[in-house]
């Protein structure tokens, strides 16, 4: 389901694919046989990201996902190069760690902005074409936030739960149009946004006590799942948020964790 050439790879849209889950995901879909389409507003990581690879099935463009019109603008010139993605992981997200008390607006606004906003303005543009093209898989990166309270985490919880619901909307009103959408909440993982996290004993150590499985995940074991549900072995699987998380989730229902200092 393309306007690519016939018997071109499956093209993949990445968000936030330079670095952590998102490469992860992006070396899974590379070997999964996809071709690749990666946008990021971190332009410097992109060129790395790229040198790295030396693949010509990975396009990269340096885009805001909060800018509506840069984002039309690229989907519809990858659609025009390259055909519309039988594939969109949304990935790209950031986090202010701050008390709910004492967030700014600025930080609560950006937050939203990029993880709730960014998100719709991408699948929507997206979604469009693959509902003129017959269907397609959507995948957005949650978080066990949006299962439960994240104490500092401010904006950050409410908008992967929105996130949850986002894809829960686009589950039901593409379902229809062959289209399936998910979501991956990871837990614990080991990305750059998270390693502050898990470098202070007094943070880090409570949460990796919680974690069943005694250890923080890496970024590829969130994208084989992410590449599942991508793949025709999934196609019957819409509308979940599946939690990896190492039973973390379930070890919190034991004692909740200390408030951070």
């Amino acid at each position: 389901m393309s306007d690519a050439q016939p018997g071109a790879k499956p093209l993949m849209v990445v968000t936030g694919g330079s670095r952590g889950i998102g490469r992860a995901i992006v070396d899974k879909a590379l070997a999964a046989g996809y071709r690749v389409a990666v946008i990021d507003v971190d332009a410097r990581a992109l060129a790395a990201m790229t040198e790295d690879i030396g693949s010509p099935d990975v396009f990269t463009a340096n885009v805001d996902i909060t800018d509506v019109a840069a984002v039309e603008s690229w989907v519809s010139s990858l659609v025009t190069d390259a055909g519309v993605p039988a594939a969109l992981v949304n990935n790209a997200g950031i986090v202010r760690m701050t008390r709910l008390e004492d967030v700014s607006i600025e930080d609560w606004r950006a937050v939203v902005d990029v993880n709730l906003t960014g998100t719709f303005v991408v699948t929507q543009r997206v979604g469009r074409r693959m509902i003129a093209n017959g269907g397609g898989s959507i995948v957005s990166i949650g978080s066990i936030a949006s299962q439960a309270w994240t104490v500092g985490g401010a904006g950050y919880p409410p908008t992967k739960a929105g996130i949850a619901m986002l894809m829960q909307g686009a589950a039901i009103e593409w379902g229809p149009h062959g289209i399936r959408a998910n979501t991956v909440s990871p837990g614990y993982t080991q990305t750059p946004m998270t390693s502050p996290i898990f470098a202070d004993p007094v943070s880090g150590g409570p949460r990796l006590a919680r974690v069943a499985l005694g250890r923080i995940a890496q970024p590829s074991e969130i994208a084989d799942v992410v590449l599942y549900l991508c793949s025709p072995q999934a196609s019957y699987l819409t509308g979940q948020n599946i939690v990896v998380d190492g039973g973390v989730t379930i070890s919190s229902l034991l004692a909740p964790l200390p408030a951070n200092p």
